[in-house]
C-alpha cells in the first residue's frame, strides 16, 4: 500500500509495514499457543501504540494541521487492517490454493472508509466471503 502524502509526518515513521510483517512472521514461528493469535495481537498493539505517539508528538508540534492528523489516523488504521487481514490468510487460515472465487474482501465503512478518523475512534469493517462462514 502506498503512503499518502498528506499525512502529519512521514507515512514511515507512523507505520513501517516491512518491519511489522516481519515482526508477526517472527512472533508467530514463536508463539507456543497453537493459533498464535495473541502474538499476532501483541505486535499489533504494539505498531498501534507506536503510531498513535508518532501522530500526537506530531499534531503537539503543528495543532492546526488537524486535517493532516486525522488522515494520518486513518492511515494508520488501515495498515493494521491489512496486516491484520494478511497474518489471518497467512498463518490462521491459510488457503493453500484459492480460487478467485475463495477469497476474502474486507471494505473499509463509516469514518474510516472515508479516510477520516479520531485518535481512539472504532474501526467499521464490512467482510465479504463467498460463503456463508
Amino acid at each position: 500500500m502506498a503512503p499518502p502524502d498528506n499525512l502529519i509526518c512521514p507515512a514511515e515513521s507512523i507505520f513501517d509495514p516491512a518491519l511489522v510483517q516481519e515482526q508477526l512472521r517472527a512472533s508467530f514461528e514463536d508463539d507456543a499457543e497453537p493459533n498464535g493469535r495473541a502474538a499476532i495481537v501483541t505486535v499489533l498493539k504494539a505498531a498501534q501504540a507506536k503510531g498513535r505517539d508518532t501522530i500526537a508528538t506530531a499534531f503537539t508540534a503543528a495543532p492546526f494541521n488537524a486535517r493532516r492528523t486525522v488522515r494520518s489516523y486513518a492511515w494508520l488504521t488501515d495498515c493494521l487492517v491489512c496486516c491484520a487481514v494478511q497474518a489471518a490468510q497467512t498463518f490462521l487460515h491459510p488457503n493453500p490454493n484459492p480460487t478467485t472465487g475463495q477469497r476474502l474482501s474486507v471494505l473499509a465503512v463509516g469514518g474510516s472508509g472515508r479516510g477520516e478518523m479520531a485518535p481512539h475512534s472504532d474501526v467499521d469493517l464490512l467482510f465479504l466471503t463467498p460463503t456463508k462462514i
